[in-house]
């Protein structure tokens, strides 16, 4: 991904770990590397001078036990004492009402790791379709969704909230029309009066949603399975999904299916004001949005442009801001396919840096998204060159002056290709 504002892709958060216990500190082994060499084993950046991290800790056993009285058994306590404190956060120590709370969500995880055991139903060992609801009804996941997450820095556009609220109130919406593919996928569109008639090898005629609930004997099972047109949920998800390609090719489909109810404008606002609510009850505060704004239409026809998109997005997100205390904001990293040929990527590039002058504080950079087992247009040959060079061109004419740092790609990050 292009970043233009050089901040970190990823983020990180958690419980914080005590990094005492009782007693006399712990002090560091330390030993010169000269006098015990090891050829090929990496040297730390942030260990012991000169020793790598894991020799370090060894030692931090080896050495207490045979040049004292100290038993085997506290030896090695010291041991995963040190390597505690070498993780994130594990230099901090809790205050006493953190340690209580500590104590209460590890008392709970062990509750629920020894039901898991007597009933065989250990969500981190099943597929997550099958874990899903399991989770979900757990105390300590329930605990995690009020703590602090900080930022979501990798979502997209057709994947940040539940199905069960377009199912719910999108096709409840008035003058939604759907038609079916010869390929058996949905399609859905507003308008008013009904869209025109599709070609016969493209969809079938349109059948307005809101008459045809009227003639269900039962409704509910037909939004349950909108429901599941709308999501990769299934009973058997091994067999459904047998290969990466199966589950490309329903991921894909269920795009196709929403893109004609997310892109109604009415419901565009919405489903972005929706999106950030169900974040901010999980304490997401901020969010990094990969979109690829497609255009997004009115119910008279009307398509509005891509700067369209990105100024809405801006709007909601103050609009959520002044309603939801703490919420940061969330910034558009404008997207498009990696498979498209190098053309159509190079005026993709030039549409993020446009959409970035146009919006700096909104626009965040460029990247290139789908499914990176599929062969792109970018890998060798004059098109990478090209494409390399012109991305390298447009970046540093870009950061020049904005403090950013244009970034290379020597070996071209699946990010690219």
């Amino acid at each position: 991904m292009v970043s233009f504002s050089g901040a970190s892709d990823t983020a990180v958060g958690g419980l914080s770990k005590q990094s005492a216990v009782s007693g006399a500190a712990l002090s560091p082994v330390r030993f010169p590397s000269e006098q015990f060499p090891l050829p090929g084993i990496p040297m730390p950046v942030d260990g012991p001078s000169g020793w790598p991290a894991l020799l370090s800790l060894l030692l931090a056993v080896a050495m207490p036990f045979f040049c004292s009285a100290i038993s085997i058994d506290e030896a090695w306590n010291q041991l995963l004492m040190r390597e505690k404190m070498m993780q994130l956060g594990g230099q901090l120590v809790l205050t006493e009402q953190e340690e209580l709370a500590n104590e209460r969500l590890m008392a709970l995880k062990k509750a629920e790791v020894t039901q898991a055991m007597r009933t065989q139903k250990f969500p981190p060992s099943m597929h997550f379709f099958r874990a899903k609801t399991l989770i979900e009804k757990s105390e300590v996941f329930n605990i995690l969704k009020k703590m602090p997450k900080g930022a979501a820095l990798h979502v997209h556009d057709f994947s940040i909230l539940s199905m069960n609220w377009l199912v719910k109130n999108v096709t409840y919406r008035p003058h939604c029309h759907f038609c079916v593919t010869p390929s058996g996928y949905l399609k859905f569109k507003f308008a008013y009066p009904a869209p025109p008639t599709p070609k016969p090898a493209e969809c079938s005629e349109w059948v307005l949603l809101e008459k045809y609930r009227k003639e269900l004997q039962n409704v509910t099972e037909f939004d349950n399975r909108l429901l599941q047109t709308f999501t990769l949920m299934t009973e058997n998800p091994e067999v459904a999904y047998a290969n990466q390609d199966a589950v490309w090719s329903k991921f894909n489909s269920i795009f196709f299916t929403i893109s004609g109810l997310v892109h109604y404008a009415p419901v565009f606002r919405d489903y972005v004001f929706q999106a950030l609510e169900e974040f901010y009850q999980d304490n997401v505060l901020y969010l990094e949005l990969r979109a690829m704004l497609f255009p997004v239409y009115e119910l008279n026809g009307t398509v509005h442009s891509q700067e369209w998109s990105v100024k809405t997005y801006r709007e909601v997100a103050c609009m959520f801001a002044e309603k939801h205390p703490g919420f940061i904001g969330i910034k558009i990293i404008y997207s498009d396919h990696r498979v498209k040929n190098v053309s159509f990527i190079m005026k993709s590039i030039q549409t993020a840096m446009t959409l970035r002058t146009m919006f700096p504080r909104m626009v965040a950079g460029f990247d290139l998204v789908t499914d990176t087992t599929q062969q792109s247009c970018l890998r060798a040959g004059p098109s990478r060159q090209l494409f390399v060079k012109a991305l390298a061109a447009c970046t540093e004419t870009f950061c020049r002056g904005s403090g950013c740092q244009p970034q290379a790609w020597p070996g071209f990050s699946t990010d690219l290709v």
